[in-house]
């Protein structure tokens, strides 16, 4: 009896021995892999914040077995280097509680980062002087690397984020925002051409009474979609501007939303730089609310009053009942025109 139970069950035996040598086997590599990722994630961070980055971390604990692959990074603060569109440098400090980083092991290119609770970001001028304080909570991002040179962050998200000048009064204050890029060398087009695309979206963006606008201090909604194509060159100078402009760069604004007291307006076209490296823009609009818009623009002096009339009754002419006016909108030299009237003088960008 035993005999029979014994061949029985045999195979069932068998079978578990060698799902205990198959676990034993992952458990030693992922413990491995698990290993060598922590000993190169420090260095690997510092390798992308660049040569004048720095971090330091109190302690790195490690779990997800056995499925991710997950960090946690204790008590970190970071710093770096950062240039603007006109290569001004400033330097970013950056301090948090704990940073989750994981990785998933079906996609090793796949890194998602969770950094919970206050997290507080200084920018200072390189001579040293604070400009901005931000802090904000609950921060979370996913960056894939779907090849060798294509790019992907598929999301930033954070949450009640709020903004402070170097006097320590608060400038603005955002519930939620949200951020996509994916940048690549176009080779699916069969193109030498960089693109980036883009998508931001906010929700509540409220300024605060040192800033003079003009419907209250809150924005509902703004939404920016964009794809910039052409190659840019880092750091964004004179010539490397002109290159991209030579070189056929534009930036396609694919949707702009914003839902701001009684103005709802939404706009698309395109943006480049003209032979002298100024604004070139075309777009379409649509907007529901212009004649109140229009007419607190000539109050605040934003519009000249002339060119405030000339829009008032242009609106009234062209507005559909319901439906928002719908016109075009262009910046050419020097001059921001709406459907042929002219409404302001544009700034001239100085390039270094």
């Amino acid at each position: 009896m035993w005999k029979r139970y014994f061949i029985a069950y045999k195979p069932f035996h068998l079978i578990s021995l060698i799902f205990l040598i198959i676990f034993c086997l992952y458990t030693v590599l992922w413990t491995a892999i698990s290993s060598k990722i922590e000993a190169d994630l420090l260095n690997n961070i510092k390798e992308k914040i660049g040569e004048s980055g720095k971090i330091e971390v109190a302690s790195i604990e490690t779990y997800g077995f056995p499925g991710k692959w997950g960090f946690v990074l204790n008590s970190v603060r970071s710093s770096g280097t950062v240039s603007d569109f006109l290569n001004n440098a400033y330097v970013w400090k950056w301090d948090s509680n704990a940073i989750l980083v994981e990785i998933n092991p079906l996609n090793s290119q796949e890194l998602t980062i969770v950094s919970k609770g206050k997290n507080n970001l200084l920018i200072f001028e390189s001579k040293g002087r604070q400009l901005v304080k931000v802090t904000l909570e609950n921060l979370e991002s996913q960056v894939s690397q779907i090849t060798k040179t294509n790019y992907s962050l598929d999301f930033l998200q954070i949450e009640n984020s709020r903004i402070y000048l170097s006097n320590g009064s608060k400038l603005a204050q955002i519930n939620r925002a949200k951020l996509s890029i994916t940048a690549s060398q176009g080779e699916q087009k069969n193109s030498v051409h960089s693109e980036v695309s883009s998508n931001l979206l906010i929700n509540k963006l409220k300024f605060f009474p040192e800033l003079n606008v003009p419907f209250g201090d809150t924005i509902t909604e703004l939404k920016i979609k964009s794809l910039i194509s052409g190659n840019i060159v880092q750091p964004i100078t004179l010539s490397s501007v002109s290159n991209w402009r030579n070189d056929g760069g534009t930036v396609e604004l694919k949707e702009f939303k914003i839902n701001y007291g009684p103005v709802l307006g939404t706009a698309s076209g395109t943006l480049a730089l003209d032979k002298n490296l100024q604004p070139l823009v075309a777009l379409s609009l649509r907007i529901k609310g212009a004649s109140k818009l229009i007419q607190r623009l000539v109050e605040i002096g934003l519009v000249p009053p002339g060119n405030g009339s000339l829009l008032q009754i242009f609106i009234k002419l062209k507005e559909g009942k319901g439906a928002g006016l719908e016109l075009p909108l262009t910046i050419q030299d020097g001059l921001l025109n709406v459907h042929q009237i002219r409404v302001m003088d544009v700034p001239l960008i100085i390039w270094r």
